[in-house]
């Protein structure tokens, strides 16, 4: 997998499009939505849940569609954190930076949640706890090793 880097000569877009497809669908598809569907069905309704995810996906639409204008106008590193900081302030920038952060960190945290109560429904004898501890471990493992270094492990050369 190609990455993109930042060298002092600017962007270079290596990132292939079937990428892209791939971190759009894992990012979007999560146990979460697994999860809280059954919710949404039973307090809206199939119409009421149709609506509600056509509205909210037209919602993010619009965002990425802009988003995707402002990095065709001006290609920086940082993506909203950059625009926030260049077309409203440095405070906002500031922000939108650690609320992305947040984001993600409580993302992450619900989907190993998730998952954990998804696994005690397939095995119930299972405490919810060990399952947590399973994911997190695997989630750390896996992210513990550089693309070069699962590479280097996956063919069985040296890295």
């Amino acid at each position: 997998m190609q990455r993109v880097m930042n060298t002092g000569s600017g962007l270079h877009r290596t990132m292939k499009t079937r990428d892209a497809i791939m971190v759009g669908v894992g990012s979007t598809i999560g146990t979460g939505l697994f999860l809280s569907s059954g919710d949404v069905l039973s307090g809206a309704g199939p119409g009421g849940a149709i609506l509600a995810y056509l509205i909210g996906g037209f919602i993010i639409y619009l965002m990425t569609v802009c988003l995707g204008e402002m990095s065709a106008k001006m290609p920086v590193s940082g993506s909203m954190q950059a625009y926030a900081t260049e077309f409203i302030g440095p405070p906002m920038g500031f922000t939108i930076g650690w609320v992305n952060w947040l984001g993600g960190a409580i993302t992450i945290t619900c989907q190993i949640v998730a998952s954990a109560i998804i696994m005690k429904q397939i095995i119930p004898g299972t405490p919810t706890w060990l399952w947590i501890v399973v994911f997190t471990l695997i989630l750390f493992g896996v992210n513990f090793f550089t693309p070069n270094n699962m590479a280097a492990f996956h063919s069985g050369l040296p890295a």
